[in-house]
């Protein structure tokens, strides 16, 4: 199984980007359909370096909940990076930014994907899945400025307050579920040979 995947990876490469990409396409035209309101509404965020005021905008969203206590859909449009990492950024440079950081990870995940000489098809998987994620993101920030997050998990089923990790989306589940492969991979299989 892992010579064929390793022989026909650009095949796969492609089949898990492409279907990944439509999902996660898909997922945001769905929530964005179904959970935008009319109305915006506009909040004032602190900056503590550099210090000034951002201004954000969110739509009066409705939102949906999946799993009580646990698990929410909600619309956001994030035009920072993940945890608002670059919110400090100008807003007119801040796109671009993301935009060349996005490509140049891209193109060097692509690079490496092709140099491998590495048959192991969790690996290359990981790859695709890191790769079809990236592509996802690329292509919101590309043609909108803004990526559509809409996942929002929150611990309060376990009684430890209202804690909300930051809202995600697919493209970031599939970064992660990549991320997790690859780390999976190179502590584990390669070095220790355990498993």
């Amino acid at each position: 199984m892992n010579r064929v995947f390793y022989k026909y990876r650009l095949f796969w490469l492609l089949i898990v980007i492409i279907s990944s990409f439509l999902f996660d396409q898909y997922s945001k035209k769905w929530i964005q359909n179904s959970l935008t309101g009319k109305n915006i509404t506009y909040y004032i965020i602190k900056t503590t370096f550099p210090r000034k005021n951002i201004l954000i905008s969110f739509y009066d969203n409705k939102y949906k909940i999946v799993i009580p206590k646990f698990l929410n859909f909600i619309y956001r449009e994030n035009k920072a990076a993940a945890f608002s990492f670059t919110f400090s950024i100008k807003e007119k440079y801040r796109n671009f930014f993301l935009i060349f950081i996005s490509f140049v990870t891209f193109s060097f995940f692509i690079i490496w994907f092709f140099k491998l000489k590495e048959k192991n098809l969790l690996f290359l998987l990981s790859l695709s899945l890191i790769l079809s994620g990236a592509i996802g993101n690329f292509y919101d920030r590309f043609f909108f400025g803004y990526v559509i997050d809409f996942i929002d998990v929150h611990a309060e089923c376990l009684n430890i307050g209202k804690f909300h990790y930051a809202t995600f989306n697919i493209a970031d589940s599939f970064i992660i579920i990549g991320a997790i492969g690859f780390l999976f991979e190179n502590l584990f299989r390669n070095n220790d040979k355990c498993l």
